[in-house]
């Protein structure tokens, strides 16, 4: 009787030992694979910075190209009438170079 009572709890205790592993598997395998989504999630949302951020400074160019756009036509308009450069003239042309060269520098 002893005998068979030892072999119970040799039994119980085997079985307890490997629900244990099993559960220190389970944990390890979970662990691993949060960190694995959290890495994911990161890249994903590097991506999409990214993307935003691009959509951004094109959004910013388009809006630029436009000014400039504007300003050429006032160069043509005072070509075409054929009006005296004056300061104004002078300075809007400026500011078309410094808004072409800002756009150069935008990459």
């Amino acid at each position: 009787m002893n005998n068979n009572k030892v072999d119970n709890n040799s039994t119980s205790i085997y079985e307890l030992e490997k629900k244990l592993s099993d559960l220190i598997k389970k944990k390890k395998e979970i662990k691993l694979r949060t960190q694995a989504n959290i890495e994911n999630i990161k890249k994903k949302s590097e991506q999409t910075i990214q993307k935003i951020q691009k959509e951004n400074l094109t959004n910013f160019k388009k809006e630029l190209i436009y000014i400039v756009e504007k300003l050429n036509k006032i160069s043509e308009i005072s070509d075409k009438q054929s009006l005296q450069p004056n300061s104004i003239i002078e300075g809007i042309e400026l500011i078309q170079k410094c808004l072409l060269n800002t756009i150069k520098k935008i990459k």
